[in-house]
């Protein structure tokens, strides 16, 4: 897995523990989770479930479970 994609599964993980213990709300949980996307090399978006933290990608319609690009898939953005 590419080095941002682990870096926003850890981001994740501190805030889903900061909602856990309500340090902060709902809104807040989410509003942060889309911050988080990131855009590959092919120009599709990804984000973790705010509920699974599993991985989706939108494919232009919907957001589809997937594993996210390996290592050498390089040029990753936050948006």
């Amino acid at each position: 897995m590419n080095r941002a994609f682990r870096e926003v599964e850890n981001t994740f993980q501190v805030l889903r523990q900061r909602f856990r213990e309500r340090e902060i709300s709902r809104r807040e949980f989410i509003d942060q989770l889309k911050k988080l996307r990131l855009r590959d090399d092919q120009g599709r978006f990804w984000m973790s479930g705010a509920q699974t933290g599993r991985w989706y990608h939108f494919d232009g319609r919907e957001w589809v479970q997937a594993e996210p690009p390996s290592e050498p898939a390089a040029k990753l953005k936050c948006y």
